[in-house]
């Protein structure tokens, strides 16, 4: 994708970008429909598979959300700004090389966890693992926003709001939720995301565009 084809994507309404976006999230469970039936055989389109045609969409929409805020970080250098680059570019790392996973594994070994009906200490010691990292990533992001302008801090708050249903997803419904179930939310939780930011940076960043109230 070139510099021009990805400056006419984001200036997109925001109801068109995730328009795009979720007919690309369809097309995924359409061709995950067509596997499950016999028809395609590679488990690349098996929407619970690491790193498949599902996920890799969701990375696609993160790497988007991380372009959009370097942009906004080079008309405005904020290190609040800088912090949630920081955070995104480990979301997107974590996901796509399983750092959570290996690190999740090693903690298993080494710190026995208390049996949890219907929960595997697999997943229990993954969950710890995403907080080790993107939990204290996050702690830095909050201390830069007590630092950070007024505007900013709004901003802030819209982005932290924005990303709850993604920790929600990473978190809760890794724990109790068919892997199926976890992906198809986080499809619904990322394209939240991408809204949010989407909508934050026409306000903030393009130009001829209000700010936000």
């Amino acid at each position: 994708m070139n510099v021009i084809s990805m400056r006419r994507l984001l200036a997109l309404p925001t109801w068109q970008l995730l328009l795009l976006f979720s007919l690309l999230d369809l097309l995924a469970v359409f061709l995950y429909g067509l596997y499950t039936r016999g028809i395609l055989e590679s488990s690349f389109f098996h929407l619970a598979r690491e790193r498949g045609l599902g996920e890799t969409i969701q990375y696609v929409k993160q790497l988007f959300v991380i372009t959009m805020l370097f942009k906004w970080y080079k008309v405005r250098p904020a290190r609040v700004l800088s912090g949630w680059i920081a955070l995104f570019i480990l979301i997107v790392v974590d996901d796509s090389v399983g750092i959570h996973e290996e690190v999740g594994k090693w903690i298993e070994q080494v710190w026995p966890f208390p049996a949890v009906e219907g929960i595997r200490t697999k997943d229990l010691a993954e969950v710890v693992s995403i907080i080790a990292f993107e939990g204290l990533t996050l702690l830095y992001v909050f201390w830069r926003f007590i630092q950070a302008p007024r505007d900013l801090r709004k901003v802030s708050i819209c982005l932290f709001l924005a990303l709850c249903p993604l920790i929600l997803c990473s978190l809760l419904l890794d724990l109790l939720a068919p892997p199926l179930v976890e992906d198809l939310g986080e499809m619904i939780s990322v394209s939240i995301l991408l809204g949010c930011v989407h909508r934050l940076f026409r306000c903030h960043v393009m130009p001829g565009r209000e700010e936000i109230p």
